[in-house]
Parts: C-alpha cells; structure tokens; sequence
C-alpha cells in the first residue's frame, strides 16, 4: 500500500474581517489571493469538484462543456482537480473532455478522477517531454 501524505485546507471567506491573518496562519503560502483550493497534494494546490449531482445525458457535447467548466473552475483556485464523476457517465467521453481541457490549458495541471472503484490521473505534458528536450 501506498502512503500518500494531503492536507486539508480550510475555507477562509475573502469578505472576513480578519480573513488576511487567518490566510497567513492556516494556508499554506503560495494559495492565490481570494482563492480556497480544498487541498494540498505533492506540494501541489488541488481543488475538488463533484459531478454527482449531474443527470445523465445522452448529449456528449453537453457532458464535456460541464466537465471543462467544472475543470475550470478548479483551476482559478488550484494547481490541479480531483473531479468524482459518477460511472453513468461514459469513461470515454470523461477521458476525451479531460484531455481536450488539459491540451488547451497554458499550465501544466493534472487531473484525478474518482470514476467508481477507479482512480485515474491525467497529467498534461511538460513542453520539455514533448519535444524530447531535458
């Protein structure tokens, strides 16, 4: 078994009174001002999103545009997501819309989904590894 070490961050509201001295307190540094990302992974900020509240759908675009904004969403607050996706969903338009974002993003992210018993990690290439570079 793998021991994986994460902290949980708590969620300081931006619009507190003394929410700047709780941030440099209880965040970690390097947390965007403002932002709340939900943990801290391999020295990596994460964010948690949840697709388990979403009705099944037949419309394969609709389903990606959902995935990519939830996605996107996460990386205003975070290096990387950890998205629960419930297996209703078709793993291959769950890959599909995580590899579409990951290739249009500027920034090097990853990507943990919780897909039933399953966990899938999806890291977007450095520039070096694709030209061959290092």
């Amino acid at each position: 078994m793998i021991k994986i070490s994460y902290f949980v961050l708590p969620h300081i509201q931006p619009s507190l009174r003394n929410s700047n001295a709780l941030r440099a307190e209880f965040l970690p540094k390097g947390v965007k001002e403002n932002k709340n990302p939900d943990f801290y992974f391999c020295g990596r900020f994460v964010d948690g999103k949840s697709m388990t509240n979403i009705t099944f759908t037949d419309d394969e675009e609709l389903f990606k545009r959902k995935i990519q904004s939830r996605i996107k969403e996460a990386f205003t607050q975070a290096d990387d997501v950890f998205i629960e996706i419930p297996t209703t969903f078709y793993k291959s338009w769950i890959l599909s819309s995580v590899y579409g974002k990951l290739n249009s993003s500027k920034h090097s992210h990853i990507v943990y989904i919780k897909y039933g018993n399953e966990l899938i990690k999806i890291k977007k290439p450095d520039k070096e590894s694709l030209s061959g570079g290092g």
